[in-house]
């Protein structure tokens, strides 16, 4: 429609509309796309990625920004604490450093006595929080349901694969499909 807005007699005020709406659809419907994954080891990386970035996108464009933003609030469910240590089996988006830092604080995290039920809660995320801002006691809840213990957290990152409770557990989470990571519906 932009490329035809001559032809088709567009006043200026959707012109500007239209322009906006390209520059938003190739900056993150684009890359999103490309980045996103059908697995869930990156899902929490991908969420994160793209809500840091509608956050550094509201320097640009704060009208869309402020529009996109409460819609991704009610997409978090990578973000929070049982699926965010997915992340340490992507072999692709985390450096072993980064992952060495998470499998730390996980491991540093008390399990809790219970479970917490019911709907997940979602937290905050800023333009500085990191992935091991998200970390928190039910993260215990992937060791439970696979009957596995953390002390493989404490190796280095290079050992995990010769693990059994890590080759468990990535098993486990690498045959965990996502519809899709941080469903925003831009309609």
């Amino acid at each position: 429609m932009l490329m035809f807005c001559d032809q088709l007699e567009y006043d200026e005020e959707t012109v500007a509309k239209l322009e906006r709406l390209t520059f938003f659809l190739a900056l993150f419907c684009t890359s999103m796309r490309m980045r996103m994954s059908t697995s869930a080891v990156d899902a929490p990386v991908n969420d994160l990625q793209l809500i840091q970035d509608m956050l550094s996108y509201k320097r640009s464009d704060p009208e869309v920004a402020e529009a996109v933003l409460p819609k991704m609030e009610n997409h978090k469910r990578y973000l929070t604490q049982e699926p965010v240590p997915f992340m340490l089996f992507s072999s692709s988006r985390l450096s072993d450093k980064q992952k060495q830092d998470i499998a730390a604080q996980l491991h540093a995290t008390q399990k809790p006595d219970s479970f917490r039920r019911g709907k997940p809660v979602f937290q905050k995320v800023t333009a500085k929080t990191t992935l091991v801002d998200l970390i928190g006691p039910e993260f215990h809840l992937l060791l439970d349901i696979l009957s596995i213990g953390p002390a493989w957290l404490l190796d280095h990152v290079e050992s995990w694969p010769e693990k059994e409770d890590y080759k468990k557990a990535l098993e486990y989470v690498r045959n965990l499909r996502v519809e899709k990571s941080l469903g925003v519906d831009l309609k």
